[in-house]
């Protein structure tokens, strides 16, 4: 990278020895490990000596090394020092950015601030670690960010902070809300607010923290330089470490569970019938009536319905870009295109975006800005993410692999066996089988084929700024965003097999469009009274707008087939309905920040939001923060050398969130329940005119360090969050018609430590930087309107977390009858309540069992290079909490789930020669409850997860100069590398609810490959 610094005066003299002594001419280049581009400006000095010299504008330099001395010492402001032994005469040098230190400018709420004078709680990410794990903000977040908890999908910072509205945080990209998130090529950085003082500004969007993105931009006065990047990556799921039952274990298991249901004499009337007549076995009667083989039974077909239904996802992507700047202007464009072939066969998407930054300035103080964003996507198949017959993945783990995936003619052998053959078309092909027990008249891989699930999107974002400067100081900003999305959705379901086959086919077209705008206006005043006070004033004012429309439409009746699936082809209307949604958001910002001598920060805003979610008496909310900071360092009596910075800060602050969803506060009513040909309406929502915000209380203090020249720097820090006023759907007695009404109840607090720590461990030729997170976070209900509330495996109550598992416990199979057992309070004729075994599940008691949320998240990062070669490992893990293995209970089942496949596990379930087991007796149809929700499924949900493992060569620049290149960097990663966990269902980071399910996609172990160059 060619960047204009200011040059460090070196070489002001030479010492006498130096010129008397014998000396080698050392010469080279230095380039950066960002984009490969030459560095002008960098300080070459011979370690211990006072010679030395500075790269030119090409980044080279030549030095002579005195006899018995063999290290060179290269630094440049924002790059990390290295000091290299000199084995030769040439020394090229790679440099990397230094991680942000107490100096350095980074992106905040509206506007930028040095580190050293912030008293808000933020961590900044950059480009580099953003490339190296690819996938989203989240991945790159965990482990990177203390105060952050990653779980499956799930993102929060700073803990949990409401019951029914969003607990997510707020993204900003470029200063616009909502904005579309770049590619991860595109980001610059992005940064991460956590307290009130950091975070107040964005008023009822800010209380679940806030991320900034920054995308990258051009250089003024710099020549076109161009990227291009291609990455392939191969995804393999996470499979459970248990595995299902084979036709042969299945078939005979099932038959010893219906001889426990009916007795022997009826056992095969009923197993053939349930089992459809599906029998892989080369006999109708494969079994003694006690379970054990025939001879001369033989097993003639086994489905493995999973490994036909599901494969390994892959993906192509390519991205390029170009970027610089003329003497008064700077741009970059960005495209990337990718297709993506996902894990069940028919589902398969492609799309491409493109974006453009421009930046000019008009004049000395004028300066316009204009960011756009255009994508476009398409995707295919018939996946769902429901526990149903349409879910490929669901029906691949539940499906009985003893019916056979084709249909077959039996062939009586004569001898009292008999043997199949597949049954043909008229073209030869296989006819697929839609008559398995689970669900009859359903095929996964058939119905793969004859039904399809098409969407088509496409969106445009275009946001123009201007900025004049009116005095020295003073600047007004005005942007207006506006954003346009739209999707068509397309599906098409056939008369004769699955659920179309009710409906003699059925056909769906749906269409939606949604049209944002933000108009943002603001004036800035910075200036400064004596030398000793700086102020920095803001004020600006906010609107939003939201608008919503879809329309869905479905007709039944297609006895052609697929021939033509459009609703003038169907024969009767099944439904048709539209919606429209509009949603204003106003908004009145104001900040002050002062600095005193360089030592003394403090900061205060204040936010007014008026949002149209909210009842009339509370349509308006005020939202502020106050923020101090003391850099301890800057004072006489701490002074020392291996003290670079130390900064103590802290903030309190009110926050809120409006993300409730639309219409709840309303008289509501809705057109649309319509009888016997004639109009009618129904009453949706009952009104509440107090409905109002959630309000966060936020109180942090923490310090900021950075030692011994910047070897060791981080953070550590307290904070402690209360909501008041959560909302939360209180339910109504069914007279009044309506299930609940939303309404503002009870307190819940969030509160705990972190602490980040950064080393620079090693530098050199060989660098070693390592990166250190720890969060410790409690969360309490602090008070609710009612004693308590159930919610599935959580029960809310004063005192609890609100994730706390509150499950009958399992108390273990009597060795006796085999029958499942838990455990109840038994209350004495003394008034003592005693712990005892029961077999009646609806007589066990309730107790809190742990929590679905880590109290304790680590993550450790190593960044290594030697020369060209560059190597990271991201390590993650999280203490303190129990995950609900939901996905082993469903092929677990005791015969409650009857043809539904089994774990293997279940093989060893009691018997009468095996009653030393923790698994019940097996029964068709069981009904004694034993495959309930309890505590049998409960696990320690503490792992250690290396996340990210990446090796990257990047070519030196005098092979590259012969193929006009200016960079080039070849790369292998993988996610999801391995965790250390007691869970056996595969990958232990779930959702924060903590609940495993056989219907969604485990997250899955990613391989990546990839070239990146530049010229």
């Amino acid at each position: 990278m060619k960047k204009s610094l200011v040059s460090t005066l070196i070489l002001m003299f030479i010492g006498l020895q130096g010129l008397l002594a014998q000396s080698r001419e050392v010469s080279g280049v230095v380039t950066s490990a960002e984009d490969g581009l030459t560095i002008p400006g960098v300080s070459v000095i011979v370690k211990g000596t006072t010679i030395g010299t500075s790269t030119d504008f090409d980044g080279k330099y030549t030095i002579q090394l005195p006899d018995g001395e063999s290290v060179l010492v290269f630094s440049c402001v924002g790059m990390v020092n290295q000091e290299i032994t000199v084995t030769g005469s040439t020394l090229n040098v790679v440099m990397e950015n230094e991680s942000i230190g107490m100096d350095e400018v980074m992106v905040v709420a509206y506007g930028t601030a040095k580190k050293e004078s912030f008293t808000g709680s933020a961590s900044v990410v950059k480009k580099d670690d953003i490339v190296k794990v690819s996938g989203g903000i989240g991945k790159v977040i965990q482990g990177k960010v203390a105060g952050v908890t990653v779980m499956g999908d799930d993102i929060r910072i700073r803990g949990f902070g409401s019951f029914s509205a969003s607990s997510s945080p707020l993204y900003v990209v470029d200063g616009v809300v909502g904005a579309p998130k770049p590619n991860d090529e595109d980001i610059e950085n992005f940064t991460v607010l956590k307290d009130a003082a950091s975070t107040a500004l964005y008023g009822s969007r800010g209380a679940n923290g806030v991320i900034i993105i920054t995308s990258k931009k051009g250089k003024k006065d710099k020549k076109p330089t161009f990227e291009i990047k291609y990455q392939h990556s191969v995804e393999k799921m996470i499979e459970p470490e248990w595995d299902l039952m084979n036709a042969a274990e299945y078939y005979q298991h099932q038959f010893k569970g219906m001889v426990n249901y009916v007795g022997e004499s009826r056992a095969y009337t009923y197993f053939n019938y349930y089992m459809n007549n599906k029998n892989p076995y080369n006999m109708a009667e494969p079994f003694n009536l006690d379970g054990s083989l025939k001879e001369g039974a033989k097993l003639l077909y086994d489905t493995n319905w999973k490994d036909e239904a599901l494969e390994n996802a892959s993906k192509d992507e390519i991205y390029v870009a170009a970027s610089g700047g003329s003497e008064n202007s700077n741009y970059h464009w960005s495209a990337r295109m990718y297709k993506y072939d996902g894990f069940v066969r028919t589902s398969k998407s492609k799309g491409a975006n493109t974006r453009f930054n421009y930046s000019i300035d008009l004049r000395d103080n004028l300066k316009v800005n204009v960011n756009s964003t255009i994508s476009y996507y398409e995707g295919s198949g018939t996946y769902t993410t429901k526990a149903n017959e349409n879910n490929h993945l669901y029906l691949s783990y539940v499906l009985s692999p003893a019916a056979p995936m084709y249909q077959l003619n039996q062939i009586d052998n004569g001898d009292g066996t008999h043997s199949y053959e597949y049954v043909l078309d008229k073209q030869g092909n296989r006819v697929y089988d839609y008559s398995n027990p689970n669900y009859k008249n359903y095929n996964p891989i058939g119905l793969m084929e004859a039904d399809f699930d098409d969407n088509y999107g496409f969106s445009a974002f275009f946001a123009p700024s201007i900025t004049y400067e009116v005095i020295d100081g003073l600047t007004l900003k005005g942007q207006l965003s506006g954003r346009l999305n739209t999707r068509r959705g397309d599906s098409f379901q056939n008369p004769y097999y699955g659920s179309g086959s009710t409906e003699n086919g059925l056909s769906t077209k749906e269409t939606y469009h949604t049209m944002d705008w933000t108009m943002h206006t603001s004036a800035n005043y910075k200036f400064e009274v004596g030398d000793d006070h700086s102020f920095d004033v803001l004020l600006g004012y906010e609107a939003a707008d939201y608008d919503y429309q879809d329309f869905y439409a479905t007709k039944n009746g297609y006895s052609l087939g697929d021939i033509s699936t459009e609703l003038s082809t169907g024969n009767s209307p099944r439904y048709a309905g539209s919606s429209t949604t509009e949603v204003g958001l106003i908004s009145y910002i104001s900040n002050m920040t002062y600095d005193f001598r360089d030592k003394y920060y403090m900061s205060a805003s204040f936010r007014r939001d008026g949002s149209s979610k909210f009842g009339e008496d509370n349509k308006w909310g005020n939202f502020w923060s106050v923020g101090f900071s003391w850099r301890l360092s800057e004072e006489n009596f701490l002074s020392a050398d291996w003290i670079n910075n130390l900064k103590l800060r802290a903030s309190y602050g009110v926050l809120g969130t409006n993300d409730i969803g639309n219409y709840k506060f309303g008289d509501y009513y809705s057109l649309g329940a319509n009888y016997g040909g004639i109009t009618g309406v129904s009453h949706t929502n009952l009104p509440n005119a107090q409905l109002g915000w959630e309000e966060s209380d936020n109180f942090s203090v923490g310090v900021d360090f950075d030692l011994f020249d910047s070897k060791l720097s981080g953070t550590i820090e307290y904070f402690n969050k209360n909501t008041d006023g959560l909302l939360y759907n209180v339910p109504l007695p069914t007279t009044t018609g309506f299930p609940s009404v939303l309404m503002n109840i009870g307190e819940m607090q969030n509160s705990g430590f972190e602490m980040e720590l950064s080393g620079k461990i090693l530098s050199g030729e060989f660098n070693w930087n390592a990166d250190l997170t720890m969060t410790y976070i409690k969360n309490e209900i602090k008070s609710l309107p009612v004693d308590q509330v159930i919610q599935g495996t959580k029960r809310w109550v004063a005192g609890d977390s609100r994730y706390e598992y509150y499950i009958r416990e399992w108390a273990g199979v009597d060795p006796e009858d085999g029958r499942a057992q838990w455990y109840m309070d038994q209350e004495n004729a003394d008034g003592t309540v005693e712990k005892v075994k029961t077999k009646s599940y609806s007589e066990a008691t309730r107790y809190n069992m742990g929590q679905s949320t880590p109290k304790f998240f680590f993550g450790l990062n190593n960044n290594l290079s030697y020369k060209g070669f560059d190597f990271s490992v991201q390590t993650v893990a999280a203490f303190g909490h129990k995950i609900y293995d939901g996905q082993y209970q469903t092929f677990m089942h005791d015969g409650s789930g009857k043809a539904t496949n089994l774990a293997k596990d279940a093989l060893n379930s009691w018997t009468t020669e095996n009653t030393n087991t923790d698994i019940p007796k097996y029964r068709w149809a069981n009904n004694t409850s034993s495959n309930s929700t309890s505590s049998r499924w409960l696990v320690d949900g503490d792992f250690v997860k290396i996340k990210n493992i990446t090796f990257g060569y990047t070519v030196p620049e005098r092979f590259l100069d012969k193929m006009f290149l200016t960079y080039a960097r070849v790369f292998m990663t993988v996610d999801n590398v391995h965790s250390f966990s007691d869970y056996k269902s595969g990958d232990p980071e779930i959702s924060l609810a903590g609940v495993s399910n056989g219907y969604t996609f485990n997250p899955a172990t990613t391989y990546r490959m990839g070239i990146n160059i530049k010229f």
